[in-house]
């Protein structure tokens, strides 16, 4: 299972899901990669173009017009 979590959730419990097989993602790492994503384009070319963000890579794909 794929489980979210923040600075919130106790250290302990974040090993332990990890234990037990869960897929623990850090949303603080991932919010910052969205950040660095909308800073790096303008709005305007949003529109024709989905970004794919992961803990350490990005992919792009834009519509050729």
């Amino acid at each position: 299972m794929n489980i979210f979590v923040d600075e919130n959730i106790p250290a302990k419990t974040v090993k332990e899901l990890r234990e037990t097989g869960h897929d623990v993602k850090d949303i603080l790492k991932i919010h910052q990669k969205v950040m660095q994503a909308l800073r790096r384009f303008k709005s305007t070319e949003w529109a024709a173009m989905t970004v794919t963000i992961k803990d350490s890579v990005h992919s792009i794909w834009k519509v050729k017009r």
